[in-house]
């Protein structure tokens, strides 16, 4: 959770647009001295920023705060604050992971103000005092501009006087809150300034105060410049603990690609292992260089940051030395600053491939967004408690690991294969079949061409198998390495076999916003593969998508060019229409398959391949690409033995989707040709329509309630051919009257 503090020095109306919009990453926002604020002008930032305000209006130009809160942290109560405290003071309280922090924004009177100084802080503790306490989770935040200093530490002046009265009452503020300051905290005897008089004093003034329990979350506190003011903005960074029981793997920084040094010393592996490479085994010899090139990157990355921290540490000190010169250069300060912004730049990029965002538009000076988001992915897979087979919670380590492990072993391990009943289902089942003129789209070997634009097809930024080269990699290397990729690829078809790392997938869980936490039914696996497999595969799948219109029917739009799930969302919106202008009661019935993806079963899908009458080239490629395949399990950081994938389409996998659209085909043909469902008939329409698809999910309009028990006999038959089952519990009709 990201907060800052700034006081802007009025303006309000012309600064609030271009803070708000610089600063889109920061949950909490606590700005003073804006000055008259206009309701007009509160409502717009509201609409146009999505966020939660509160503002108070003083009653003099030199006074008003305002806090701006993204709307995901949910308000708690809005307190009223004395009178005297108007302009001066926000109290709100927000619920943060099951925390209720108290957070107070206030713009104290300037030390030259005595007297009112004084009966600020007197009002303050006395407000302070009778605040309602809620719970042993109630902490307070209080931050803002508070016009005096603790220590003499905190001004360039070790000459300047402290002003006890104020000293006294404000630790009496603190105990009662029972907070610190945080900077101090982290900073014991570290002089740093947030105001700079243009007289040449300079203080810290603005500051961040917390208890213990949030100061140790706290990962980092920054001042930054702002350009419009003679303060600096104070940033925190509240970070909770997530559970971490190891590293993961190893994933490339794509930054390096822009290091010359790091691309020559690759490039001349590459061209070393050119040499080498009839030494070895065609595919062993691919899967050592890819470990050359990792461990040759992991020492690069590993000297260049030691180089990077230690210049950084340099700058800092020097700018702090600067700043803190009675008689500044500012020429030196920019230049200072500048380095340290071309340092940390390079920092920022490490941040946004380890946050996998594919929105970033090579913008980076709001790099803690992605920061923010590298931390809610790995939030969204922190697996902290699961049920086990007696339905027993359980958040032990050991405990966790092997009920997923058990979990997946059980998914993913085909439970036998009837070769004859599959047989006898297929005859029955009338299916398109490709023509020998299409073929040629399917069995030519693969190119270096194709391969290149395929690359070029891929998202940037996308999580990397195994091997943690991505996209980027291939592309920066393929004048040197893309005959060696196009030499691998067709040997591993005349081979009949992928190599190691090709074979192996990482699953990652993701929740999936929905049932229990603690049901892994409720996680969502994805597979990372290596690139170079996702590249054979993205090349058959656009090879597939050119011939696979003919061979599913047109209301299966999860495969196919030129299909769009909306066009189902019309048809049947239209088929509403029609019933409801012409009178027609009916059902719609949704039927949802538990685990789709992860149970058809690697036969019966080769099965249908042939009866589809797809070349023996491809099929041949369908087999080498389950052909003893295997996954480790990702949870918090640690991975699981491995375990074999005897059945499943890969999530995660380009040709997943087309290879499920054309299994699921039998289904679907068997339901249309099954003369006893009725469907709806909709006028000039030879055939009643039966049945909407969109990869796994199926739905039907009917005006025949005994069709919901059709399906599901039809279900039930594919089920046992291709290892499908349905999820009883997830069926759901709707009647139209």
């Amino acid at each position: 959770m990201l907060l800052f503090t700034l006081n802007i020095r009025n303006g309000f109306e012309n600064k609030i647009y271009e803070i708000l919009d610089d600063n889109r990453n920061i949950d909490i926002i606590c700005l003073q001295e804006t000055g008259y604020m206009s309701p007009d002008v509160i409502q717009d930032i509201k609409q146009k920023f999505n966020k939660n305000v509160d503002f108070s209006n003083g009653v003099s130009r030199s006074t008003g705060v305002i806090t701006i809160v993204n709307k995901d942290l949910k308000l708690f109560k809005s307190h009223r604050v004395p009178t005297p405290l108007k302009g001066r003071l926000i109290h709100n309280s927000y619920v943060y992971n099951d925390t209720v922090i108290n957070l107070l924004n206030l713009y104290a009177p300037q030390c030259g103000l005595r007297e009112e100084q004084r009966l600020f802080y007197d009002i303050l503790l006395n407000y302070v005092s009778n605040v309602e306490q809620y719970s042993s989770k109630n902490k307070y935040i209080l931050t803002g501009d508070f016009n005096f200093i603790e220590d003499k530490i905190d001004s360039n002046n070790m000459n300047c006087r402290l002003n006890k009265y104020i000293l006294d009452k404000f630790k009496s503020i603190k105990d009662t809150l029972k907070i610190k300051d945080v900077y101090r905290e982290i900073h014991k005897d570290k002089a740093n300034f947030t105001c700079y008089n243009i007289s040449g004093s300079r203080t810290r003034i603005d500051r961040f105060y917390a208890d213990n329990e949030f100061i140790n979350k706290i990962s980092e506190i920054k001042h930054i410049p702002y350009k419009k003011s003679d303060h600096k903005m104070v940033q925190i960074n509240i970070q909770y603990k997530r559970q971490k029981w190891g590293r993961g793997f190893w994933k490339m920084n794509n930054s390096l690609l822009e290091n010359e040094k790091y691309t020559v010393l690759i490039s001349n592996i590459i061209k070393q292992w050119k040499e080498d490479k009839l030494k070895y085994d065609p595919l062993k010899g691919w899967d050592l260089l890819k470990k050359q090139i990792k461990e040759t990157t992991i020492n690069f990355s590993r000297v260049q940051a030691k180089i990077s921290k230690s210049k950084l540490n340099k700058l800092y000190d020097s700018l702090l030395a600067e700043e803190a010169k009675p008689s500044q250069n500012c020429s030196i300060i920019n230049t200072i600053k500048d380095e340290i912004i071309a340092i940390e730049t390079k920092e920022k990029i490490g941040t946004l491939i380890r946050s996998r965002e594919c929105f970033y538009k090579e913008d980076i000076k709001n790099i803690e967004i992605f920061k923010i988001a590298e931390e809610k992915r790995g939030t969204k897979k922190e697996i902290k408690s699961l049920l086990d087979k007696n339905n027993k919670a359980t958040d032990d380590k050991n405990s966790i690991l092997q009920i997923i492990l058990d979990f997946y072993s059980e998914l993913y391990t085909s439970d036998g294969f009837n070769d004859q009943k599959v047989d006898e289902y297929l005859g029955k089942i009338e299916l398109n079949e490709l023509k020998e003129e299409d073929w040629s789209v399917l069995n030519q070997f693969i190119s270096k061409e194709e391969c290149l634009n395929n690359i070029k097809d891929f998202e940037n930024n996308k999580s990397p198998g195994i091997d943690g080269l991505g996209k980027e990699f291939y592309l920066k290397f393929w004048n040197v390495i893309g005959d060696e990729v196009v030499e691998i690829v067709n040997n591993i078809y005349l081979k009949g076999e992928l190599t190691e790392t090709m074979k192996m997938g990482i699953i990652t869980l993701n929740y999936k916003n929905k049932g229990d936490k603690k049901d892994l039914k409720q996680w969502r696996p994805i597979s990372l593969l290596c690139f170079d497999y996702k590249l054979i595969t993205k090349t058959l799948a656009k090879r597939l998508s050119k011939v696979i219109n003919k061979l599913v029917d047109i209301k299966q739009t999860g495969a196919g060019e030129e299909k769009n799930i909306f066009d189902n969302i019309i048809s049947i919106s239209d088929i509403f229409d029609h019933m409801n202008l012409n009178d027609i009661k009916g059902f719609l019935i949704n039927f949802d398959q538990e685990k789709a993806f992860d149970k058809i079963k690697h036969e019966f899908l080769i099965k249908v391949l042939k009866k589809m009458n797809l070349p023996v080239e491809f099929v041949r490629w369908i087999k080498i690409l389950y052909k003893d395949i295997k996954s480790k399990i990702q949870v918090n950081g640690q991975l699981t033995e491995e375990i074999l994938i005897t059945r499943s389409v890969r999530q995660g996998c380009p040709l997943s989707m087309n290879l499920y659209a054309l299994a699921i085909e039998t289904l679907a043909s068997s339901i249309r040709r099954n003369k006893n469902i009725k469907g709806i008939n909709i006028p000039n329409l030879k055939d009643p329509i039966k049945l909407f698809q969109h990869a796994d999910d199926c739905t039907t309009i009917t005006t025949d309630i005994k069709d919901y028990y059709l399906f599901m006999n039809e279900f039930e038959k594919f089920g046992k051919a291709s290892g499908a089952k349905i999820n009883k519990k997830q069926n759901r009709n709707i009647k139209y009257l």
